[in-house]
């Protein structure tokens, strides 16, 4: 995005939490670790925010939103589903199809958590493992320049060839029926 419309964001943000008071270089920082994101998908999250967030957002919520939106990680509860339903039909590529969670399940073995006839410890195991590494996985996320237009096109199936590309991991997409608006939300506002 322009750095004109990354300061238009963090206006419309300041007009959005009108107790939160922002001076000139605050605003000049916000808008110079946010102009690397794509504006659609920045605006996006900054709407969702202020519809949900009682508070104003730091840097990093907004980007790891982002990254949140754009990779759509399961939750450790989502995860943690996905296992058990699994380990239920005994279906390891569930799991698989995941990248963080195969690797969670890897920390105690899928034979040894099909197995089990006292699986909740395993469970509890795979649990802690599964929220470092996605802990892990949205910093790495976060810091990442440019979660931006190629990304977001990835997500709404844009014009890629079919192909999955190598920058965006293996994640089990959810909230695909989450409506979408092509129309910038914020358009009406004078900024």
């Amino acid at each position: 995005m322009t750095r004109q419309e990354a300061l238009k964001l963090v206006a419309i943000l300041e007009a959005a939490y009108p107790r939160q008071e922002l001076r000139r270089d605050t605003v000049e920082i916000y808008a110079m670790f946010l102009q690397d994101l794509d504006y659609k998908l920045a605006e996006r999250v900054i709407a969702q925010h202020i519809r949900t967030q009682k508070w104003f957002p730091a840097i990093s919520e907004i980007r790891e939103a982002c990254a949140e939106m754009v990779h759509q990680l399961p939750t450790t509860e989502q995860a943690l589903a996905i296992v058990r339903d699994a380990v239920r039909t005994a279906n390891y590529s569930m799991v698989k199809s995941n990248d963080l969670l195969h690797q969670a399940v890897d920390t105690v073995g899928w034979h040894k958590l099909l197995s089990s006839e006292y699986s909740e410890p395993l469970y509890r195991q795979i649990k802690e493992a599964y929220e470092k590494l996605r802990t892990r996985e949205l910093q790495r996320l976060t810091a990442l320049p440019k979660v931006g237009q190629d990304a977001l096109d990835y997500l709404e199936g844009g014009d890629n060839g079919g192909k999955q590309e190598s920058n965006y991991p293996n994640y089990r997409r959810q909230n695909e029926s989450q409506s979408e608006t092509t129309e910038s939300e914020f358009d009406d506002i004078p900024f």
